[in-house]
């Protein structure tokens, strides 16, 4: 007699979850900065995907290259990514292209529990700071005439500067003059040139002025204005002098000693 066996298969399925982890999407551009920035500067967003199950990404900067550069890593004001920043002068350095020309930033994120990490570099250029230009139709030279019995008073605008700058930094004008008879001076900030006397008690007729601009890195100071001032009011001569006037030793206070003639063409 055989004893019949019976045998029950069990088949087991296993399912395996798939849980993706937190990824940073690629830098595909450098981010540019002017050497001259000297407030908190946003300069990127970063693009990362949470993991499975999470809400958010949570990223910081890993390493810096050259060390201690001035950015960092947050949001703030209700963002709702994390942005890269460049901290300003006031929190970190200030810029400088000749020494530091480019800097390598690495950004880490993390999954909200901060077990697992994805990173991606970060490529900061600094732009260098570019010069003021002068905009006058006529720079690099200009050529006024003015007329002395016009007249023109002190206080009387004569030319205006005019210049652009790239990263619209503020800049300030100045003028010297050849010779330097202070007959004019300019506003730092809009570039009016003016007189500071009457020209009609000018001496000099034939003036060079030199214009500068600066956005206070760099300076451009090739504008010359030539001016000639006409009819220039010829000095008063007086007559009887020199004079040689003999008195007693006796004369007292008060006494006239001559009377000046003058000759006024």
């Amino acid at each position: 007699m055989y004893e019949t066996v019976k045998w029950t298969l069990v088949y087991f399925l296993i399912t395996i979850a798939c849980v993706a982890s937190q990824t940073i999407t690629d830098f595909t551009q450098p981010a540019n900065i002017h050497e001259d920035t000297i407030a908190e500067t946003r300069l990127t967003r970063i693009e990362c995907t949470p993991a499975t199950g999470d809400t958010n990404c949570l990223c910081n900067v890993q390493t810096i290259a050259p060390n201690n550069g001035p950015f960092s890593v947050f949001k703030k004001n209700g963002d709702v990514d994390f942005y890269v920043y460049y901290l300003g002068v006031a929190n970190g350095a200030r810029l400088d292209i000749t020494t530091d020309p480019t800097y390598l930033v690495t950004v880490e994120c993390f999954n909200e529990a901060r077990t697992t990490s994805d990173t991606a570099d970060l490529e900061i250029d600094v732009q260098q700071n570019q010069a003021p230009e002068f905009t006058n139709a006529n720079y690099p030279t200009e050529t006024l005439t003015l007329d002395a019995m016009t007249p023109v008073e002190a206080g009387t605008t004569v030319y205006t500067l005019t210049a652009n700058d790239d990263e619209t930094d503020p800049f300030t004008f100045s003028i010297t003059s050849v010779p330097d008879v202070g007959y004019f001076e300019v506003a730092q900030a809009t570039g009016i040139i003016t007189t500071t006397i009457d020209l009609r008690a000018a001496t000099v007729d034939n003036i060079v002025l030199t214009a500068s601009v600066t956005d206070g890195t760099h300076t451009i100071d090739d504008f010359d204005i030539f001016i000639t001032i006409d009819n220039l009011n010829d000095r008063p001569v007086i007559e009887n002098l020199p004079a040689t006037v003999t008195i007693p030793e006796t004369t007292t206070g008060g006494f006239q000693l001559i009377t000046l003639t003058f000759t006024d063409v």
